[in-house]
């Protein structure tokens, strides 16, 4: 449509609008450049829509609409708008998204009716101060421009309940949200871009690394989507669970007790048998080798502690919580049950003529049951013998990428001061310090209930017997589920939150186990396996013999397992 049809057309649309007296002008879409000055003839107009247009300036006469109440500007090339804007004393509502606005007049602050402001996709690096007198102020979207932090007169705006504020170059959320508080829904990641408008793929974040425990005041705060900022990955999670603004609000709840890092991880010791993954452990623990020649038994999980200082903050410390896995080859799918994520794997072997045929099955089942996050060292024992630790690195390398951390030589015999000791306490440490959740800051109250589910000395506990512990402690309910998951990453517990959700578990997620001795739960698995009559029956297990199986027995060292519980265990096999 040519300029001057276009302007024809809307000077028709004027001429009817004044005749008729109507109060709602709708000029979007017809390709205007300049609008005509007979519009501010409409002094009875309320809403006028003049999206997607070609305008790149407001003419003086739209001051004379001292009755506009809602005024559409958006899909424009737009770069200023006049002062003059402030007679429309009586707008409620401005949409300005999709123009080249660089700065916005002070006298927009003086629209002391205003609720709802739309600043979507412009060049803004800065909002007037004035804009901090908008008190009626309900919804503000300034995603999709250059803003590198959060205008001050935004905490101002104490009846804002809608804040957007995406895809920027965002790096702080300042103490200050807390004045706003009534704030419902705040986006500073995620989808969504400003009221109405949402991309279908992608995450348009900002450059946050944290968020501010103030975040817990604001009572009123429904939804927060952080997705696309460079979190710590258990905020991320929470977040992706429902669980951060509870979260959140439990840091907030702690008053004067701040945050603390659990400062833990875990560590697995994988390999086959007598290959020496016991007396490694010690040497990392500073011991002298004890034991002989011993080996772990194939469900034994031996859990021990390992201390080593963080490999840049000198007044930290990493504990980890370590899993010295018996090796027998026909208990290792019993193994594959507590392979977690974001936790450190030393998967030993020793070298011997020929190359390790089980090594790179054994890389497999880590990789499939803990996923990338994980970090697995590759370390070859008896590194002060004759036989040389020959190994495919490259090809390995080529076949895992980053899964793998690293190769290491050792030799344990003289403990602490072994071959290769120090350089893999170094490695597990600086690996340890980048794993994902590291650096998460969680409620006192946390790390109470955490201290009296380990205390409970119990085999298991239900998830229902789980909160009520977390909850004396001062915990929300809705964040239970998160610390198991925390307990289970860090090798205190565990946990499998989704059990209750499956179809194939028989059992609610009340009555969810968190299991605190992981041995109880390999030998379940281990007694399925050594049934004679499910051997016998090419593996295939009737649910009938479940009774038999898991009696208590003195003579095969089986605790019992209650049928209560039976579900639970299938839905985990």
């Amino acid at each position: 449509m040519a300029k001057d049809e276009a302007y024809r057309r809307a000077e028709k649309k004027i001429e009817e609008a004044q005749r008729i007296g109507a109060k709602k002008l709708d000029l979007s879409n017809i390709q205007l450049t300049e609008l005509p000055e007979s519009l501010g003839n409409l002094s009875q107009l309320k809403e006028l829509d003049l999206q997607d247009n070609g305008l790149t300036t407001v003419p003086e006469s739209l001051s004379q609409l001292t009755k506009l109440q809602s005024l559409n500007l958006s899909g424009n090339q737009l770069r200023a708008l006049p002062e003059s804007i402030v007679h429309l004393s009586l707008l409620q509502t401005i949409d300005l998204s999709t123009n080249d606005l660089s700065v916005l007049p002070e006298s927009l602050g003086q629209l002391k009716q205003l609720q709802s402001l739309n600043l979507y996709l412009n060049q803004l690096t800065t909002l007037p101060e004035s804009l901090g007198n908008l008190k009626k102020l309900s919804c503000l979207s300034i995603s999709w421009n250059r803003f590198t932090s959060f205008p001050d007169c935004i905490w101002s705006l104490s009846g804002l309940r809608q804040l957007y504020a995406i895809k920027n170059q965002i790096t702080n959320l300042p103490s200050n949200i807390s004045n706003l508080s009534n704030l419902e829904m705040l986006y500073v990641g995620g989808r969504h871009i400003s009221p109405h408008v949402k991309f279908t793929s992608g995450e348009h974040g900002n450059e946050l690394k944290s968020l501010p425990p103030e975040l817990g005041h604001l009572s009123k705060l429904q939804t927060l989507e952080v997705e696309g900022n460079p979190l710590p990955a258990e905020i991320l999670r929470l977040e992706k669970e429902g669980k951060l603004i509870s979260y959140l609000r439990e840091l907030a709840q702690q008053g004067d007790k701040p945050p603390r890092l659990f400062n833990e991880a875990k560590l697995l010791l994988v390999g086959p048998g007598e290959v020496g993954k016991t007396w490694l452990l010690q040497a990392l623990q500073g011991k002298m080798p004890q034991g002989g020649n011993n080996s772990t038994k194939g469900i034994e999980i031996a859990r021990e502690p390992l201390d080593l200082p963080h490999p840049t903050e000198k007044d930290r410390t990493l504990h980890f919580n370590c899993w010295d896995f018996g090796g027998q080859e026909h208990y290792q799918i019993t193994h594959q049950i507590f392979f977690s994520p974001k936790a450190i794997y030393l998967l030993v072997w020793k070298p011997r003529p020929g190359a390790d045929p089980d090594l790179i099955a054994r890389l497999e089942r880590i990789q499939l049951s803990a996923g990338q996050s994980a970090k697995v060292f590759i370390v070859s024992t008896h590194a002060d013998g004759n036989v040389p630790a020959v190994l495919g690195q490259d090809a390995l390398r080529e076949r895992f990428g980053d899964f793998i951390e690293g190769f290491y030589e050792v030799d344990s015999v003289k403990g602490p001061e072994g071959t290769g000791i120090a350089a893999l306490k170094n490695a597990i440490a600086k690996a340890a310090a980048q794993l994902e959740g590291m650096d998460t800051p969680y409620p006192v109250s946390w790390h109470e209930a955490q201290i009296a589910v380990r205390d409970s000395k119990k085999t298991t506990i239900t998830f229902r017997e789980f909160a009520e512990l977390c909850i004396a402690r001062g915990m929300n309910a809705d964040s239970c589920e998160g610390l198991a998951s925390v307990m289970d990453v860090l090798g205190n517990a565990v946990f499998f939150g989704d059990a209750p959700q499956s179809d194939e578990a028989d059992v609610k997620a009340e009555e969810n186990l968190v299991v605190l001795d992981p041995e109880w739960l390999a030998k379940a698995v281990t007694f399925v396996l050594e049934d004679q009559k499910t051997r016998d029956n090419s593996g295939i297990l009737e649910h009938t013999r479940l009774r038999s199986i898991w009696r208590k027995d003195i003579k095969r060292d089986c605790p019992g397992y209650k049928k209560d519980i039976f579900g639970f265990l299938l839905w985990m096999m």
